[in-house]
């Protein structure tokens, strides 16, 4: 991931990082898309609500073995409070800063997810609620139903 990040990093400082977040968003745009699309054709029978979306997510944040807790749940909104977050220790070792962190996080991972859970429910949405302000700090997610 830290070569990923540091891809991301020499892009920005070779052509700018207004233009490498504009081409991440389309890729995630792209990438949600197709995932959500392909997960629908292998399930088009299934009822992707809130609790699924969240069992989607808390799924992938096991498998980046990313810590998590759930500070809120309710029908319409959850919030998940990630404390270790092996995304920004990668981007950070690459020597990204915070800043551009925040924003790959915005424009591409919590992206992706959107366009992704929108693909099986348009009423659903991702969204990074709180953004770490140092190393130690969290982060929080929401899922939302509209």
């Amino acid at each position: 991931m830290a070569q990923y990040y540091g891809f991301v990093n020499w892009v920005a400082h070779e052509i700018g990082t207004e233009r490498t977040l504009g081409i991440l968003t389309k890729m995630a745009d792209f990438g949600g898309t197709i995932a959500g699309k392909s997960m629908k054709q292998q399930a088009p029978d299934k009822k992707f609500e809130l609790k699924t979306a969240l069992q989607w997510a808390e799924n992938t944040l096991k498998e980046n073995l990313i810590p998590y807790q759930i500070t809120e749940e309710t029908p319409q909104k959850v919030t998940i409070k990630v404390t270790k977050c092996s995304n920004y220790d990668a981007a950070h070792m690459a020597m990204m800063d915070d800043k551009t962190i925040e924003a790959v996080c915005r424009t591409c991972n919590i992206r992706f997810q959107d366009v992704l859970f929108k693909q099986l429910n348009p009423g659903l949405s991702a969204r990074i609620k709180k953004f770490r302000s140092t190393p130690d700090d969290f982060c929080e997610e929401e899922i939302l139903l509209e």
